[in-house]
């Protein structure tokens, strides 16, 4: 059985208590946990931004669905697809899609995600890096890229700070 990072709901808020909202485990998990989304991936890499550390802290307003596994930006390799667009042993990376809200995400040794949502992991960067990036390293890519079909960057001498 893999393990995850399961956040589940704690009773002792729910009753009036003013502790965190949700909390917080490692747990391993029946397979059935982890949905049935086409694609297997087991997971090599992941990162905690703001987003994961406020639902793993039980702050309220990012879980919106209990038990769940957190986690919004995974690397790793295809295990198992019923996805025609991807074969086992491909190695990939999903940002968000509502991991860790409302979806089960990438902190776990095995994970089930909608195929149409995967990338490729590009050859130019190692799972580590791609998973450094993560989500806040393709929103400052996407806004960088506005930037430039706008023509506010333009070349070295227009630098940009990210």
């Amino acid at each position: 059985m893999p393990r995850a990072i399961v956040i589940r709901s704690n009773p002792a808020h729910e009753h009036g208590d003013d502790r965190p909202v949700n909390t917080a485990a490692v747990e391993e998990v029946d397979e059935s946990f982890l949905g049935d989304d086409p694609v297997l991936v087991e997971v090599s890499h992941s990162s905690i931004n703001y987003k994961d550390a406020m639902a793993l802290t039980g702050l309220p307003g990012i879980v919106r669905r209990t038990p769940l596994i957190g986690g919004i930006d995974l690397v790793g390799t295809v295990r198992q697809s019923s996805d025609p667009l991807w074969r086992p042993g491909e190695a990939v990376l999903l940002n968000g899609i509502g991991m860790s809200e409302t979806r089960n995400g990438a902190f776990s040794e095995l994970a089930r995600v909608p195929g149409d949502r995967l990338v490729a992991l590009p050859s130019c960067l190692s799972p580590a890096r791609a998973a450094a990036l993560g989500t806040a390293g393709y929103t400052a890519a996407l806004c960088f890229l506005r930037l430039r079909r706008a023509g506010l960057v333009t070349g070295p001498e227009r630098p940009v700070l990210v």
